[in-house]
């Protein structure tokens, strides 16, 4: 099975589950706007949609497909994920302003690939993105941040 058709699959099944879960959000009675659910299900759509279209050009393509991931591939993948979950491990501990710097530190350099970012660059855009994305949802949507125990 080709990698396109994997992944459109897997986009198609990603976006049914979340369907299925955005049912269970709370309308009020009284709203007049669309509700909380129009976001998730215009999301789950697009998703299903391009999973959809990934599975059909995988089907008329004729080409022999390459290896998902290589060796190296597969490491970094782990990595990644390793990364991930202990930034979800760190923002319970530390909050999101202290841990989200780090990981995003270390993304960058792991998804740069064959180009090397310098280290003040990553560190400058680290802090950047963590500040404008506490700024947009702290402040701008009023979102609650994780904070920490400290």
């Amino acid at each position: 099975m080709k990698r396109d058709k994997i992944v459109g699959i897997g986009a198609v099944l990603t976006a049914v589950f979340f369907f299925y879960h955005t049912t269970a959000i709370r309308i009020p009675v009284n709203l007049a706007e669309p509700g909380p659910r129009l976001m998730p299900y215009l999301a789950e759509a697009l998703m299903a949609l391009c999973g959809i279209g990934m599975i059909v050009e995988s089907e008329m393509k004729k080409e022999e497909d390459k290896p998902y991931l290589t060796k190296e591939g597969w490491k970094r993948l782990g990595i990644i994920f390793g990364v991930l979950s202990a930034y979800t491990m760190g923002l319970v501990v530390l909050g999101f302003l202290w841990v989200t710097p780090f990981m995003l530190f270390v993304l960058i350099g792991m998804l740069s690939g064959e180009q090397k970012v310098p280290r003040v660059k990553k560190a400058v855009i680290s802090v950047a993105v963590t500040f404008a994305l506490y700024f947009v949802f702290a402040k701008g949507f009023s979102v609650g941040l994780p904070a920490g125990m400290f």
